[in-house]
C-alpha cells in the first residue's frame, strides 16, 4: 500500500500539469483512469486486510 500512497500523488501532478499543458482530453482521462484503478486497488486492500494500516 505505500506503494499506491507515493503513486497516488505523483499521478495527481501529473495530471494536474497535463490539464495546464493543454494535453488532449483522452490523454488526461487515460491518466485519471490509471489514478481510479490504483485508488480502488489500494481501498480494496485496505477493506480485505485492515490491518495493514498499522505496519510501518
Amino acid at each position: 500500500m505505500k506503494a499506491a500512497d507515493t503513486e497516488i500523488p505523483k499521478l495527481q501532478a501529473d495530471i494536474e500539469r497535463a490539464r495546464r499543458a493543454g494535453l488532449p482530453p483522452e490523454q488526461i482521462a487515460e491518466g485519471e483512469e490509471k489514478l481510479r484503478r490504483i485508488q480502488a486497488m489500494r481501498d480494496q486492500l485496505q477493506a480485505d486486510n485492515p490491518g495493514m494500516n498499522s505496519i510501518p
